[in-house]
């Protein structure tokens, strides 16, 4: 992993994340994207009680990705496709957001 992505991911944003999102549904944009799949695996690694849910434009992908993350739930959430938004947000509390 770059330098860089580490220094990102180690400070405190996702502390915060993890903070406001406390026994929430968290929607994580670009989930099997570099920075997307390392703020699942630290939300997941935090050991919460929050419903995390990857966003993702290849589901196929991303359940290679996360074969090891069992109760991670997936939805199609493509930036580039409107129609994916409205239930994609259905009953999310929060939204880890990373456009393209």
């Amino acid at each position: 992993m770059p330098s860089y992505l580490r220094r990102t991911l180690d400070n405190s944003e996702i502390k915060r994340l993890f903070y406001l999102c406390q026994m929430r549904q968290i929607l994580i944009t670009g989930a099997s994207g570099n920075i997307g799949t390392e703020v699942i695996k630290s939300l997941f690694k935090q050991g919460n009680n929050n419903h995390i849910i990857a966003g993702v434009r290849n589901m196929s992908k991303a359940k290679q990705i996360f074969t090891d993350f069992k109760n991670l739930d997936y939805r199609d959430f493509d930036f580039e496709n409107l129609q994916t938004f409205d239930k994609s947000l259905e009953s999310i509390d929060c939204v880890f957001l990373l456009r393209p």
